[in-house]
């Protein structure tokens, strides 16, 4: 179980197994070329299947995709 920020990502990852509903909220890398997508398995540049970085979504001001957990750390309060 991976608690970040008092937030359970383990259950936020349950909640979401619904038909299609995981997969929208992923963050996909290609090992090729390394770019990253929202809800994209495959590149489409290069024909690959992506490896699964983690719940993210894309930024809403500049369109960049973030990783949940990284948006998590940046935002916790120093221990």
């Amino acid at each position: 179980m991976s608690a970040i920020g008092g937030r359970d990502l383990a259950a936020l990852g349950r909640s979401l197994h619904q038909p299609g509903a995981l997969v929208a909220h992923t963050v996909y890398e290609c090992p090729d070329c390394g770019e990253q997508f929202v809800g994209q398995r495959r590149c489409a540049d290069c024909g690959v299947f992506c490896r699964a970085l983690g719940l993210g979504g894309a930024c809403p001001d500049c369109d960049a995709v973030i990783l949940l957990r990284t948006l998590l750390l940046e935002e916790a309060p120093p221990t």
